[in-house]
């Protein structure tokens, strides 16, 4: 089981593109020019974390800033900015996705800075509309609901803390399949939000967002309620009158 940008690179392999898996910190660009003698085409934003302990709003162990924060929304922005000044200088036309989530149409008190991250690439993306028409860049991101990736198969507390149902999940292959497509067709036009869930996927407006068609958005149990909170209340318990 791997992860979405795995996913969406075997899609983009099959199609005979040629890839190159970087961090911003390694010179993307000079690296594509020294192999290619040009800039790539598309741009995929896919590191990301889901508010994990040594990045946590709740289990806070970071002095000023948060890691996560940095991670989810400043490489994203950042990788964006350098593809179009890439693409540019080669008077090219591209494409940006960014790896998204539902999280960032919605709210959930027991991880706020995911939430709060996925909700900052939504609105970047949603910005940078202008952008295809003008400069001939388009910049899109893919909003999937939970996927079946090692985020969170590999930790069973977490499956159990959201209780976590198989059925209203996606795989990391449907996601990348999607991002092919949101990349690819040009009936998704810059500053594209598409949400991919489990019933399939849909334009996200910018205006009356409506719930998708699933149980986390509709009535949920007080047993789920109290199990997702459980971790943030035990942790504000000992925080109460602690300073006192």
């Amino acid at each position: 089981m791997l992860g979405i940008s795995f996913e969406f690179i075997r899609f983009a392999h099959a199609k005979r593109a040629k890839i190159l898996i970087a961090d911003l910190q390694l010179g993307l660009i000079a690296i594509s020019v020294s192999i290619w003698n040009d800039v790539p085409d598309i741009y995929i934003a896919g590191a990301g974390v889901f508010e994990p302990k040594w990045s946590s709003f709740w289990q806070d162990p970071e002095n000023e800033t948060y890691d996560s924060i940095a991670i989810n929304v400043n490489h994203p922005i950042k990788l964006t900015r350098i593809a179009i000044q890439a693409l540019l200088s080669r008077d090219k036309r591209g494409v940006v996705c960014i790896i998204g989530s539902i999280a960032g149409l919605a709210g959930n008190y027991a991880v706020p800075l995911y939430c709060a991250s996925k909700h900052a690439v939504t609105g970047f993306v949603r910005s940078m509309v202008p952008c295809e028409e003008l400069e001939g860049v388009k910049i899109t991101a893919i909003c999937p609901c939970l996927v079946r990736t090692p985020l969170w198969t590999d930790q069973s507390e977490r499956m159990e803390q959201f209780s976590i149902d198989d059925a209203e999940t996606v795989t990391a292959a449907q996601v990348g399949k999607a991002m092919i497509t949101l990349v690819e067709d040009g009936q998704y036009k810059g500053g594209t939000v598409l949400e991919i869930t489990a019933f399939g996927t849909r334009v996200i407006p910018e205006w009356n967002i409506s719930p998708p068609p699933t149980k986390f958005t509709g009535i949920v149990s007080q047993t789920a309620i109290d199990r997702n909170l459980a971790p943030i209340r035990a942790r504000l318990k000992k925080e109460r009158r602690a300073l006192l």
